[in-house]
């Protein structure tokens, strides 16, 4: 249900807080709501502020705003304190510590299609985080070029600093570009090298997918995995660029992963190489990981709904790794959101790659505009916690863990 309060564009005050949807019975606690900035297009679970304690970064870079709500260590969060964005249009996001300060930094892309016009001002938002729950002013790098997705991550081995993985071209497009830009240590980039993917498909283009960053050879070491969909080929194929320590990028093999447009890298099956986690249609797709940069054929769990995003843990405490994902009851709508109806679903692990029926918790009774999901422990218990947000309304939902662990 709906608090009563309007929910756009309200940061000042206290923070607006309702529990809604749930009955809290089942192994997630009822959602408990707080205002953010209207339309954001990510959630991050960081600490921004340096005291120990999880927060809550939402970016809403329509409005030209980043938000953070401050978290009391409890599972309850204080008023958003806002920093300036680029005004762009909706925005792909990372959270990474760019400069190892200690302090997360946020890096924002603009998305826009070339063939409706330009925007001077796109490309690469980088802000370093100021330890507080602010932000920096931004540094633009890849000025101007339409950005689809960002990764951020140690691709070139944990001696370096985070390198910046952007893929480049309209949403649409015939081919787009893999780029990287490379962190020179102080939260700044240098270009490194640019991969053309795709070619001259039949007409409708590749669609645009999702990119992620982590280990998948047995022999160690970082590679880039960008998912996308080649309309010839019918499905979507996953493709492994890996990088070398001098900056290079090569691309590797291709594996299948029925319409995945958001991937995660993740050891599913306990075996020390990552595994392949991703979402589309209706469904999670895992594909496990043969340790030569390839996968074994993906394996499809129902997801309880439509899902818009993922996240990764061990939610009921057996030391397999679980699925958290946010659904809609329909398709997206426009950029990944949809009205009504809409809930966050837990599928656990058996250690092996397979997954139980999801168990999905109602986020509201009233229209829901549902985006990203945020994994982490939110009230200091030990146990993860899950939160998103309502890309209509500029609402946060929080979901605390309730299961009972052994031991």
């Amino acid at each position: 249900m709906r608090s009563g309060i309007e929910r756009g564009f309200c940061l000042s005050g206290l923070a607006l807080v309702c529990a809604c949807g749930a009955s809290g019975s089942g192994n997630l606690r009822a959602p408990v709501s707080y205002s953010t900035c209207a339309t954001p297009v990510a959630i991050f679970a960081a600490d921004v502020t340096g005291d120990g304690k999880l927060d809550l970064v939402t970016p809403c870079p329509s409005i030209g705003i980043v938000a953070s709500l401050a978290g009391n260590g409890d599972g309850t969060f204080q008023a958003p304190v806002v920093s300036p964005v680029p005004a762009w249009p909706s925005t792909p996001a990372v959270l990474e510590d760019f400069n190892r300060d200690g302090k997360p930094d946020l890096a924002l892309g603009s998305f826009f299609d070339p063939s409706l016009g330009s925007i001077s001002d796109g490309g690469v938002a980088v802000l370093l985080g100021n330890g507080d729950g602010t932000f920096a002013r931004p540094e633009i790098f890849l000025p101007g070029a339409p950005v689809l997705e960002l990764a951020a991550g140690d691709l070139f081995g944990s001696a370096t600093p985070p390198a910046l993985l952007v893929s480049t071209g309209a949403a649409l497009a015939s081919s787009f570009s893999l780029n990287v830009l490379v962190g020179l240590g102080d939260g700044s980039f240098s270009r490194g090298p640019s991969l053309g993917i795709g070619g001259a498909p039949p007409a409708g283009g590749i669609v645009r997918g999702g990119l992620a960053i982590g280990a998948i050879r047995s022999d160690g070491g970082s590679e880039v995995l960008l998912s996308f969909a080649p309309p010839a080929a019918g499905a979507a194929l996953v493709q492994a660029f890996r990088g070398s320590p001098d900056g290079g990028l090569s691309a590797g093999p291709t594996s299948p992963l029925p319409g995945a447009y958001v991937v995660e890298l993740r050891d599913i099956s306990g075996d020390g190489m990552g595994d392949l986690v991703g979402i589309g249609g209706s469904s999670v797709a895992v594909a496990l990981g043969k340790g030569d940069g390839t996968f074994l054929q993906p394996k499809l769990f129902p997801a309880g709904g439509t899902p818009i995003d993922l996240g990764v843990a061990d939610f009921n405490g057996d030391g397999n790794l679980d699925i958290a994902v946010v659904t809609t009851p329909g398709p997206p709508v426009g950029l990944c959101r949809q009205r009504g109806g809409a809930s966050v679903g837990i599928l656990l692990g058996d250690g092996k790659g397979g997954f139980a029926a999801v168990e999905s918790f109602a986020l509201s009774s009233a229209g829901s505009g549902v985006g990203g999901l945020a994994v982490g422990d939110l009230d200091g218990d030990g146990k993860p916690d899950v939160a998103t947000y309502d890309g209509w309304t500029g609402e946060v939902y929080v979901l605390l863990d309730a299961w009972r662990w052994a031991g």
